[in-house]
């Protein structure tokens, strides 16, 4: 599946991610030969779904709410679609300089959150032609405030899972948070893959 240009298929395109598992989101308009986020979100529902109806019309109204989301100073975006249907679940890549202090303190900035959460797990992973490749997932909860009663709701829980990968020049952050915990699971090793394929300075990058 591949929605990056307007009239290439999967077959014809070369990316450095695995298009079974990911779709580029663009950040800005005009980008993949699209002039706008609903003409993304389009061409994107009729990649997934060959037939017009509801199941189109749904994939379309997701990508439309994910290229409206704003990219929080992201590099690139991609959005973890596997082929068996589509998932809320966006990975945002940060090419940050490599420093001595950043790559010694790599897993405790990975695992840096501003909310209670669980103790990181720290995983160090196969880098592949990379330096260093380190994994830290977590588990975060965060009150919701009731404005209408002045009270705190119950407390959400999310998944917080951060991969860096230690390059020559740069040091590459991926990030997913997300409330379905169950989504996170089934897409934790294509996320693994995902940290290993990147290029910098390849799409979007």
């Amino acid at each position: 599946m591949s929605a990056t240009t307007g009239s290439s298929t999967p077959a014809e395109v070369e990316h450095d991610y695995d298009p079974e598992f990911w779709i580029e989101v663009p950040l800005a308009f005009p980008s993949f030969e699209m002039e706008s986020g609903e003409e993304w979100a389009l061409a994107v529902a009729r990649s997934a779904i060959n037939e017009p109806g509801e199941a189109r019309d749904r994939v379309a109204e997701v990508a439309r709410g994910i290229v409206a989301q704003p990219a929080s100073g992201a590099d690139r975006r991609l959005w973890y679609f596997p082929t068996s249907g589509p998932g809320m679940a966006l990975v945002d890549v940060f090419v940050l300089p490599r420093s001595p202090e950043l790559e010694q303190g790599l897993g405790e900035f990975l695992g840096a959150v501003e909310v209670p959460s669980t103790d990181a797990v720290e995983s160090e992973l196969d880098p592949g032609q990379a330096h260093r490749l380190v994994r830290v997932a977590r588990l975060a909860r965060e009150a919701r405030t009731d404005l209408s009663a002045d009270t705190a709701a119950p407390a959400g829980v999310y998944g917080i899972i951060r991969i860096g990968r230690v390059d020559d020049d740069s040091i590459l952050v991926l990030e997913t948070v997300n409330e379905d915990l169950a989504l996170i699971a089934s897409m934790l090793d294509p996320f693994d893959a995902l940290a290993t394929r990147l290029v910098v300075g390849g799409e979007g990058v």
